[in-house]
């Protein structure tokens, strides 16, 4: 295979996350809290970018795009919907939970609310922890099904190869640094995420010819893409929570940043 502009790109971010991964792990303990919650000891800024890649890579740039294409204007509220959610977690469930697990010491979020209010009820963790481990199992594997077709499209590779790849690098670097090594790696992949849609639009109005063109309304377009209501819900799999995934990214975060 010839190793084109694309082929190298892919090549660059491999190596850039693999070699931010490992970097990550330098000062790290064999403590649960560091492993689990990196010492909580992550920076704000780090742990939002680390959110936003966590919640938008494969499901913006693969399912929000299909759907967008499929069904039109009426995608605005799948958008909206996640907007008021990060408002309202952001305003009611955050610092609860982050002052919840200082004062509990849990490590997990099956076990923080286990532990809410003063009990310590075991069946009640081993129940989330079976549903935690069921969700983001699927959760994992869209977002491995979602790299399979990106690179089958890119590159022409059977599906199964985004899957290998992705299973492999995030499987190393989670392996040796734990949570401190899935936001700094996370970080890197939302900068990358918003460079390329800053690139995407830049090429859209190139492509179009020019910001006049691109502003343009598109003629002889589908009526029914040009409809906000919501429709076609009928076709769309429910998205797993990604709860669990949110409560060791905002633990992460130092006693002073509740």
């Amino acid at each position: 295979m010839e190793l084109t502009g694309e082929l190298i790109g892919f090549a660059f971010v491999l190596i850039l996350i693999a070699l931010v991964g490992l970097w990550s792990t330098r000062g790290s303990t064999d403590a649960g809290g560091d492993y689990l919650l990196a010492g909580q000891s992550v920076s704000p800024v780090l742990t939002a970018m680390s959110a936003a890649a966590t919640k938008y890579s494969g499901y913006m740039f693969i399912g929000l795009i299909g759907y967008i294409y499929t069904f039109g204007l009426s995608a605005v509220w799948l958008a909206m919907g996640f907007l008021v959610g990060d408002i309202t977690a952001f305003l009611f469930v955050f610092s609860s939970v982050r002052s919840a697990t200082a004062e509990t010491g849990a490590v997990t979020f099956a076990e923080l609310v286990s532990k809410w209010h003063g009990g310590s009820y075991r069946v009640l963790r081993v129940a989330i922890g079976a549903v935690t481990l069921l969700f983001l199992a699927t959760y994992a594997a869209a977002q491995f099904n979602a790299g399979g077709k990106a690179l089958h499209v890119l590159f022409g590779w059977p599906y199964y190869t985004g899957a290998v790849i992705g299973a492999s690098l995030i499987l190393g670097y989670c392996l040796t640094g734990g949570l401190k090594a899935s936001i700094w790696t996370d970080t890197v992949q939302s900068d990358v995420m918003m460079a390329s849609m800053v690139m995407l639009l830049a090429a859209a109005i190139f492509n179009a010819g020019g910001l006049s063109a691109f502003l343009k309304p598109p003629q002889r377009l589908p009526l029914d893409i040009l409809i906000w209501a919501l429709h076609g819900l009928d076709r769309l799999r429910p998205q797993p929570c990604s709860l669990p995934a949110g409560f060791s990214t905002v633990s992460a975060l130092p006693a002073n940043h509740r």
